[in-house]
């Protein structure tokens, strides 16, 4: 099933919306994606750091920089205190990269599994959408990104192929941040029943912000930019998270349908 573009897509590229064709005048309704504003923490601001740039670098890589660079200049000993300030700025730049690496490893969430809800089987209709939060591998023509919280909707087609579309909005960061543009657009993941490995519900964190979600464990195929490399195939982990529980029992009983013996709970 082809879905058509609404809104700005393809990292950078916007496409124009559909024009009415025969007798019909009516604009096509523009879809509104949920908001993306967590709760700053420290995990919060390590990921966006990482991910908003100033110039041509991330806002963490200008952080580290400084780190090191008043490190060395307090090392010469052109001011007091040189030995404490710069075993501080070592302590701290050592510090920032150790947590900034430990909390990419699971994509800045945290996600404790709880006991799914009791519900029978109820598929949603195609034009039928249920607003979510997204972290997880996406892609767009052969592009490939991790992205955390990402605001966005889940679909799911007559086919029985499920899809959770969602965007990345170019808004500033700290009055100067920008995402790079080639980011910017919607991503998308997608699922065939046949790709599920394992569902949980549970609850998802990121920082300070916590919500009801599912864990959607699936297999990926990624497609190689070049010519002759083969393609991979790896399980990857969508993690759906909603503001609303019955937003979650919708989508825990479309995918139910999809397993009449029971939603896998195992690899």
């Amino acid at each position: 099933m082809k879905f058509v573009r609404m809104t700005p897509s393809v990292n950078g590229k916007h496409e124009a919306s559909p024009k009415p064709s025969g007798a019909s005048a009516i604009a096509p309704k523009p879809t509104v994606f949920p908001q993306d504003h967590p709760r700053l923490s420290v995990r919060t601001l390590l990921y966006y750091a990482s991910r908003y740039h100033l110039g041509s670098a991330a806002f963490l890589r200008w952080l580290l920089l400084l780190l090191g660079a008043t490190g060395v200049v307090w090392a010469t000993g052109w001011f007091p205190g040189h030995w404490w300030i710069t075993a501080l700025n070592l302590l701290l730049l050592i510090g920032v990269l150790a947590l900034f690496h430990y909390w990419r490893r699971c994509d800045f969430v945290r996600f404790a599994a709880t006991t799914p809800p009791a519900l029978p089987a109820k598929i949603l209709l195609p034009q039928e959408k249920v607003a979510v939060m997204v972290t997880g591998f996406f892609g767009v023509e052969k592009k490939y990104q991790r992205f955390t919280w990402l605001p966005g909707f889940y679909r799911s087609f007559a086919t029985r192929e499920h899809v959770l579309i969602c965007q990345v909005r170019q808004q500033p960061w700290a009055w100067l941040g920008r995402w790079p543009e080639d980011e910017v657009g919607l991503w998308y993941i997608f699922c065939l029943p046949q790709d599920i490995r394992r569902i949980e519900w549970g609850q998802l964190a990121f920082g300070a912000d916590i919500r009801p979600a599912i864990a959607l464990t699936h297999r990926v195929t990624v497609t190689k930019p070049r010519r002759f490399r083969a393609e991979q195939i790896r399980d990857e982990t969508a993690y759906i998270a909603f503001e609303h529980v019955a937003s979650g029992e919708a989508i825990w009983a479309d995918l139910q349908h999809d397993f009449p013996n029971g939603i896998p709970q195992t690899v």
